[in-house]
């Protein structure tokens, strides 16, 4: 008999990744394995896949099935099968390997079908049964976050040409937290089949669950069964495989009859039953199940025995005597501020409860003992870092839970307002340096002087003055402002009043003294000088120009 090591679970996801698949909404896409030859034969072409964990994260929070070491760089990869069985050889340079295979209709909706794990980094293993056309997707890992390899991954999908049940499912509700049920906790199992062959006419007849050590067998409690063909009905009764759903003709005794002939083909026929976890917890309590198909060919009255050889629907779980706590937490405000927090209530357990809480170095950054059920304990002035949270409650049952607090991207300050270019005539018109005031969602607020250089030019002069701040996560702002000098406004004065002269002789010397009134809005002093005479020629009268320039520092 196959057997399949099976653990329901809910998968969360974050969205942190790396190139190669590194959470399930990113898994690598391995499409459809190669068909397998037509029955009899039923052999499979194997079909290899060469990865990495190298540079994979493990996200936060981190998921996986019971019997993974977690948390752990992880890859993921999708595949859709092809035949009913398949044989998984895995090797690789991890110190310890572990893979999870799942089922569902995608990342958000995934049921645990298959867990392994290995003290090396290899791992072979048969997965029966499978449901060819359906997608599965494989989380794969080493034993922790820094255990990291390159790996060799061979899947051969062939048929079992024997099966009757060619396609079925197994659910349990509601599904273990990551592997584990506390004590008392009701769960609901469905078996629901959906391709059966009648292999030499052997019509299904019994479909039968078994529990581990660790359920309250005395509460089994059959749910709902599908009707029976021909007369018959499924009644839940003690057979010859034990307790479970049989087909009877109506004298309650379920041997001498055969079985139900309308479960044949493809179809929906679902068998539901419920059990109770012990409430007497024992840790890390043996909370397996399976489930046995018969036909009437093995329990009921057909002489023709087929079906032998139909693998049991396997589910495992284990017992945990205090819940997951319920942890809440607080980011940084800011980079570097230090200021998050993480919350952890124990539940589930015996209170009180004794918290932990370590940092991603292992260091215990906080501790609290013998904190009322019901109250929270808080970590506060925390850095961005994963950690670790211990919630320990009064009878040693101990739950970890990790929790990473992030930093928000460094903001970006400002200036406000900004300053407007300006034009100015004079030097001494230039406006004085003024500290701005900056802006910052982190470090608040405060002012800064800025700096000019000049381009050293005349008439315009080209004054660039720069304000630069640069907050404590290293995001920097500058703003600018051109200030132009350019003096475009001509100096001032008065000419000498016009004379007349009888003779040449006469004529005054030229004097820049008698330029009065000489002023100018930007130079202190300006330049007065002679430029020159100019007569007309002409005689009695003659008539001289006499010319003086006022020149300012811009000529």
């Amino acid at each position: 008999m196959k057997k399949l090591f099976t653990i329901i679970t809910s998968i969360l996801l974050t969205s942190f990744a790396f190139s190669q698949g590194d959470i399930c909404s990113n898994a690598t896409d391995l499409g459809a394995l190669p068909d397998p030859d037509d029955c009899p034969s039923g052999a499979g072409t194997t079909f290899t896949y060469n990865g990495t964990t190298v540079g994979a994260n493990a996200e936060n929070p981190y998921s996986s099935l019971a019997c993974m070491d977690a948390p752990a760089a992880d890859v993921w990869v999708s595949f859709v099968a092809s035949g009913n069985d398949m044989d998984l050889e895995f090797t690789s340079g991890l110190n310890g390997a572990n893979i999870g295979i799942y089922s569902g209709t995608d990342c958000n909706n995934l049921t645990g079908i298959f867990c392994e794990n290995s003290n090396n980094g290899d791992i072979s293993a048969t997965l029966s049964p499978l449901n060819p056309g359906q997608t599965y997707y494989m989380q794969i890992s080493g034993e922790d976050e820094l255990d990291e390899s390159n790996f060799t991954l061979e899947l051969t999908n062939f048929d079992n040409c024997d099966l009757c049940v060619l396609n079925s499912n197994l659910t349990a509700s509601p599904a273990p937290a990551n592997g584990y049920y506390l004590p008392g906790q009701t769960v609901e199992f469905c078996l629901e089949i959906t391709d059966y062959e009648q292999v030499s006419a052997n019509w299904i007849h019994g479909v039968i669950p078994s529990f581990g050590s660790s359920w309250d067998t005395g509460s089994l409690t059959p749910i709902s069964s599908p009707n029976a063909a021909g007369g018959y009905d499924w009644i839940w009764t003690n057979g010859s495989e034990g307790l479970g759903w049989y087909v009877d003709d109506g004298d309650g005794d379920v041997s001498n009859n055969f079985g139900d002939s309308d479960v044949d083909g493809t179809g929906s026929w679902t068998f539901c039953w419920e059990i109770t976890v012990s409430s007497s917890c024992t840790p890390n309590g043996d909370l397996s199940s399976s489930v046995n198909t018969t036909a009437d060919g093995e329990t009921g009255s057909w002489t023709s025995t087929a079906c032998t050889g139909d693998p049991d629907m396997p589910f495992q779980a284990a017992m945990i005597c205090c819940d997951v706590p319920d942890v809440s937490f607080v980011d940084e405000s800011c980079p570097g501020a230090a200021d998050g927090s993480i919350s952890a209530i124990g539940q589930g357990g015996t209170a009180p409860y004794d918290y932990v809480f370590e940092n991603s170095s292992g260091t215990v950054i906080y501790s609290e003992n013998n904190v009322s059920d019901g109250v929270a304990s808080t970590a506060t002035g925390l850095a961005a870092d994963t950690y670790t949270v211990i919630v320990t409650d009064d009878t040693g049952c101990e739950q970890l839970v990790d929790v990473t607090i992030s930093s928000p991207p460094c903001p970006t300050p400002t200036f406000d307002p900004e300053p407007v270019d300006e034009t100015v005539e004079c030097v001494s018109d230039v406006p004085a340096m003024t500290d701005l005031t900056w802006n910052d969602d982190c470090a608040g607020t405060g002012t800064v002087t800025g700096s000019d250089v000049s381009d050293n030019g005349t008439c315009p002069e080209t004054i660039t003055r720069t304000w630069t701040y640069t907050n404590p996560c290293g995001n920097s702002v500058s703003v600018t402002q051109i200030i132009t000098i350019n003096d475009d406004i001509d100096p001032a004065g008065t000419a000498p009043a016009d004379v007349a002269v009888q003779c040449i002789g006469d004529v005054p010397a030229e004097d820049i003294n008698d330029v009065t009134g000489v002023s100018d809005n930007c130079t202190a002093n300006p330049i007065v000088t002679h430029v020159g005479d100019v007569s007309d020629n002409g005689t009695c009268p003659e008539i001289i120009t006499r010319t003086y320039r006022i020149e300012d520092d811009c000529n």
